[in-house]
């Protein structure tokens, strides 16, 4: 038969959360608790997700040139090709700042399509990168200096941005 414990002396060994003490009790003297203070390193930060993308340095510059191209009334009548959609600017800006740390340097020459698309040139080493931007969609097609071409297509808006990345990275590795 054990023996009946009248008093008790903890001491703490952790507290998780603060608010909840964990002991190691021995039957002898008395019970002191204390409520563990939450600290700054208490909280529990979500999973940081990486490695972390940059936007290419040519970013801003082509993101101020798209956002130029864009009325700031618009059009009623048809366009001629001189001003770019809004819907369309918002993918293209949308695509570029997810992917452009992937594409060449060196900043894309970008101009509309007579369908009213936005176009960009690259040119790496290895060839050159078009990609044509639209309201749905994005083909990117990449002409190698060996004769190879490559092409892709990406849904907009974008479902799975991972997937994306990964076609892209294998045109552009080759550039």
């Amino acid at each position: 038969m054990s023996p009946k414990i009248t008093s008790l002396n903890a001491s703490v060994l952790f507290a998780d959360p603060p608010s909840v003490i964990y002991a190691t009790v021995y039957p002898q003297v008395s019970v002191t608790c204390a409520v563990a203070s939450s600290l700054p390193s208490d909280v529990k930060l979500t999973p940081i997700l990486g490695p972390t993308r940059f936007a290419a340095k040519w970013f801003p510059v082509l993101q101020r040139r798209i956002k130029d191209s864009v009325p700031e009334n618009p059009v009623t009548t048809d366009n001629d090709g001189s001003w770019l959609d809004i819907s369309i600017a918002t993918q293209a800006l949308a695509f570029f700042e997810a992917t452009s740390d992937l594409f060449p340097v060196k900043e894309p020459y970008i101009y509309t399509s007579l369908e009213g698309n936005l176009v960009a040139e690259f040119e790496g080493k290895g060839g050159k990168l078009t990609n044509v931007v639209g309201k749905n969609v994005v083909q990117s097609f990449a002409a190698i200096k060996d004769g190879t071409i490559l092409k892709t297509t990406t849904s907009l808006p974008f479902e799975d941005i991972s997937n994306v990345r990964k076609e892209l990275e294998k045109m552009t590795s080759t550039l």
